[in-house]
């Protein structure tokens, strides 16, 4: 769901909340007495209304996402190399995004090239993540305050996940022509030409 830029903050904790309606006011707590640094996050109205609306569609949000969720797992099965990421044991995700991690070797085609032939053919995927925040500036302009230590993890892990398209506007059409050109890229190594759309 979203709110525009606004957002929400959701706590079954009375201090947090105090605290968190305190941080957003200029660090001003209920007895309009200040108590701990805070800025103006208040969120406008127009943003709050979107909240509202967004918050009234949201079980329905997540049962599409869901979908979405099951019918990429079961149309990129089997691919080597290509796997859905899913939730931790124990967990309940919206699946507000829909990533699917590439692992090169097994696959034999990188998170770039899978990338490049489903833009060509018009599905808006995105390297989310890509490159990590400390190989952009600013903070690679100063690697020794900023990242002193390698991360190795983020890196391999950034290399390898690719987002793709989810939500209320993609239906099972939509996600089963997108299977279809990642096993094609997958299957002929991204080969030039275009994946079938009959087979």
């Amino acid at each position: 769901m979203n709110s525009f830029e606004g957002g929400a903050l959701v706590t079954d904790d009375p201090r947090v909340a105090e605290r968190a309606r305190a941080m957003r006011n200029f660090g001003i707590g209920e007895d309009r007495e200040v108590i701990s640094s805070g800025t103006n996050a208040k969120m406008s109205e127009a943003s709050a209304a979107m909240g509202l609306v967004s918050l009234e569609r949201v079980d329905a949000l997540i049962e599409q996402n869901t979908r979405n969720h099951r019918l990429y797992e079961e149309g990129l099965a089997g691919l080597p190399g290509i796997s859905v990421r899913g939730q931790a044991p124990g967990e309940r995700a919206n699946h507000q995004y829909l990533v699917v991690e590439i692992d090169q070797a097994a696959a034999g085609v990188h998170a770039d090239q899978v990338h490049a032939v489903l833009e060509r053919h018009n599905v808006l995927a995105r390297r989310y993540f890509h490159p990590c925040c400390h190989q952009l500036a600013p903070y690679s302009d100063r690697p020794e305050t900023h990242a002193p230590l390698p991360l190795p993890r983020s890196e391999a892990l950034a290399e390898r996940v690719l987002a793709l398209p989810t939500g209320e506007v993609i239906g099972e059409e939509e996600i089963d022509g997108v299977c279809r050109i990642i096993r094609w890229a997958v299957e002929t190594g991204c080969a030039d030409g275009a994946p079938s759309t009959t087979d």
